[in-house]
């Protein structure tokens, strides 16, 4: 893998928001997410999650250039739309209060963690960051972030006593 100049502003950028999402739960959203049953919290913490559904975008031909590896964008797309789709899932029976909640939501944030380290994963090995990717450049660096630092308040809060 080089280290082109592409991977640097990407990573530049990527390493700016990881630092904003870290101080931000820090300072504001963990405090405010204590302070709240943890069936509440979790509901708050999994909603940014359903916008997951936006990297569908990268499964359209018209939205990533033709020369980034078709089945590493699909399954980009559709692994994230699976995240959204159990996150809502997970919120929905949280909700209702039902002895499922928590441990959907533990499989909501789980298949997403993993989700991302596949995505990624397989972008470093294909030097994904040099390709023209398009919406899929910014979602990475502009939403990856944020969605990653909910998952790891998430895991706070399943990891806390009921």
């Amino acid at each position: 893998m080089q280290f082109s100049a592409d991977f640097l502003v990407f990573g530049t950028g990527l390493t700016f928001n990881i630092v904003f999402c870290t101080l931000l739960a820090r300072w504001y959203v963990w405090p405010a997410l204590n302070g709240r049953r943890r069936i509440d919290a979790l509901i708050l913490i999994l909603w940014p999650h359903t916008s997951r559904f936006l990297n569908l975008a990268g499964a359209t031909v018209s939205q990533v250039d033709a020369r980034v590896p078709r089945a590493w964008v699909q399954e980009v797309a559709w692994g994230d739309f699976a995240a959204a789709v159990l996150a809502l899932c997970a919120i929905a029976v949280l909700r209702k209060n039902t002895r499922v909640g928590v441990p959907l939501a533990w499989i909501s944030t789980i298949f997403g963690l993993l989700d991302f380290c596949n995505s990624f994963g397989q972008g470093m090995m294909l030097n994904a960051m040099d390709l023209p990717l398009g919406i899929m450049w910014q979602i990475a660096v502009g939403i990856v972030p944020v969605l990653f630092t909910a998952h790891v308040l998430a895991i706070r809060l399943l990891l806390k006593p009921a």
